[in-house]
């Protein structure tokens, strides 16, 4: 497949950003058709840089792009697509309130306003004749050719993740697209909804379709792709068969050191309780109920692990427990003190630390500095007579980067301009350097390179040395099973299994995942503090 003409060839491409900082290196980078071809690399190697460029999102300063042998110069979105090329973007560019197959007849539009007169205007664009249109019947041979589950007239916003995922992949199909490019697709999937982007991507392939999938994530690389390109700092370190790779080879050329994949847990004899959860109920956005009756306890110096398939109540417990969400019912009691209905203030005042799981959205504020960012929390510290400190608070800022080597020119640069794996680099920080009592960490390595994965696990275990008792919220079963001391399932909001570290089966924990009680041979529902 490989010996035919490339696909895609870009030599010698040269990126810098104001400020000094190459992206990209004298870049060579080719693609074979028909080929699923990973661009692998730590978070700010310079992956989506390059796809940026051939996209037309970004010009380039030097070298040449060729495809199917012939130069060419893209200098927009528009012109990559009439080219044949399709991105999805790490953050989709959908409009709410339209419905699927409305975002998809808008095709390469972008992201447009979300207001009320945008509204009227695109939907007099799209009429209502849509159901009988030719293009509702070329969007449904697209759902029905690619085995895509999806419902054609639903809101964008009610969508969870994964399904607006593959809107984004059939606004791109739907366009004709020959070369579909992948930025970090699965950072925000569970494990099914990965599977199911997966299988996709193989019918897909199998279609002809040439796929680049910019990722960090090894497993991905070894299960999908043909062949992988390894980008380190902005530099082309090799293209190897994966059938020529292993994990530990892979990681080694990502980040130019040997990486650690297994986790030491050093023992910790567990203190006093440092949060306590009784009975506690709540509703999700729409009303309906999310969690029903959840009880469980974190102790100083232990670490206990959520597991469960993803919108089974874990995103509402997590914002539960930091103060983003009014309970309906129970008590949460911080270190004896019953904070219940308290706001996230108070929550942060009684040493609540919060990693969120979308650090875009509740993580930053993306338009300020990382000085600004870095002191969200603890300004106070910093502020005398009325007036920030503001040498004071970007030396602070300056010491985050250094410990947990974010990739940033300087404190002063807004936080929107970090990479992904770096601005979470930045927000463990902020949220450790505050010495919490309890550490709400909600999928704490998502998005992060393996080099970068394996220092947060470490700073996080280290936490727990000093007292701090970690409540972890994650979709990698792994992580949960690596470094819990116990681990609770829950399951349609409610708790069904818990077990300690030494005891734990993925097996078991997998089939109370999926089945809940019904997992139980015995029929009754195993109960929280049956291991502890």
């Amino acid at each position: 497949m490989h010996e035919s003409a490339p696909m895609l060839e870009m030599s010698n491409i040269v990126k810098t950003f104001p400020g000094g900082v190459t992206a990209n290196d004298h870049v060579n980078f080719s693609v074979a058709p028909g080929e699923i071809h990973a661009l692998l690399g730590e978070n700010g190697a310079g992956k989506s840089t390059l796809m940026k460029i051939l996209f037309g999102v970004y010009s380039k300063d030097a070298g040449e792009i060729k495809l199917r042998g012939s130069p060419v110069d893209i200098d927009s979105p528009k012109a990559a697509m009439d080219l044949g090329l399709g991105m999805v973007h790490q953050h989709f560019r959908l409009v709410g309130r339209l419905s699927v197959a409305e975002n998809i007849r808008l095709g390469g539009a972008g992201p447009l306003p979300d207001g009320p007169s945008t509204m009227a205007r695109l939907r007099n664009l799209l009429s209502a004749t849509d159901a009988a249109s030719k293009e509702r019947r070329e969007i449904e041979r697209l759902v029905e050719d690619y085995g895509i589950d999806i419902d054609l007239d639903a809101r964008v916003w009610e969508l969870d993740v994964g399904v607006q995922q593959r809107v984004e992949i059939l606004k791109s199909l739907y366009n004709d697209v020959d070369l579909l490019i992948l930025d970090e697709p699965t950072a925000t999937l569970p494990d099914q909804e990965k599977e199911q982007l997966f299988e996709t991507l193989r019918s897909l392939r199998e279609d002809g379709t040439t796929i680049i999938l910019i990722t960090h994530k090894l497993t991905e690389v070894t299960e999908i792709a043909d062949r992988t390109t390894v980008l380190r700092d902005g530099n082309v370190v090799d293209t190897i068969p994966v059938a020529e790779a292993d994990r530990d080879r892979l990681a080694e050329m990502m980040v130019g050191r040997e990486v650690l994949f297994d986790i030491h847990r050093e023992d910790v004899e567990p203190g006093d309780v440092r949060l306590e959860v009784d009975g506690v109920t709540a509703l999700d956005d729409r009303g309906y109920q999310a969690l029903d009756g959840v009880d469980f306890s974190v102790r100083g110096g232990e670490i206990v692990g959520l597991a469960g398939v993803s919108g089974n109540g874990q995103e509402q417990l997590a914002e539960c427990l930091v103060g983003l969400r009014e309970p309906t019912g129970g008590r949460i009691e911080v270190d004896g003190v019953d904070l219940t209905d308290a706001s996230p203030q108070r929550f942060a005042k009684s040493g609540v630390s919060y990693i969120p799981a979308d650090r875009y959205e509740r993580g930053v504020a993306p338009e300020m500095s990382l000085t600004h960012n870095a002191i969200l929390k603890n300004h106070r510290e910093f502020t005398s007579g009325g007036r920030l400190d503001y040498a004071s608070a970007r030396e602070f800022t300056q010491g985050l980067i250094d410990e947990y080597d974010i990739m940033a020119q300087s404190p002063d640069m807004s936080a929107n301009k970090l990479s992904g794996g770096n601005l979470q680099k930045l927000i463990v920080g902020r949220e450790l350097s505050r010495q919490p009592d309890v550490l709400v960490a909600q999928h704490p390595t998502r998005g992060v390179d393996v080099g970068s994965m394996e220092y947060i696990r470490e700073v996080i275990l280290q936490q727990t040395h000093d007292g701090t008792g970690v409540f972890l919220v994650s979709d990698d079963l792994d992580e949960v099973m690596q470094m819990s001391d116990r681990i609770i399932v829950i399951y349609e909001g409610r708790i069904v299994h818990t077990t300690t570290r030494e005891a734990a089966d993925r097996a078991t924990i997998g089939r109370y995942m999926m089945e809940g009680e019904h997992a139980d041979d015995d029929g009754a529902a195993v109960q929280v503090g049956d291991a502890a």
